[in-house]
């Protein structure tokens, strides 16, 4: 199955894995000191879903 593209025009309706969101922002970085607690976080200005990005060391 093939991901929606989440923008202005056509934002995503909250359903998860369905969409992807190429304008997200990155609204916090957590630098963790163990491993894979590292994580950028981001908020799509379309349809204000945020998500965390994981980030491995």
């Amino acid at each position: 199955m093939s991901r929606k593209r989440c923008t202005k025009n056509n934002p995503s309706d909250g359903t998860p894995y369905e969409w992807y969101h190429p304008d997200a922002k990155c609204i916090y970085s957590y630098d963790g000191w163990e491993e894979d607690t590292s994580y950028d976080e981001y908020k799509c200005p379309h349809c204000g879903v945020t998500f965390r990005e994981y980030i491995g060391k």
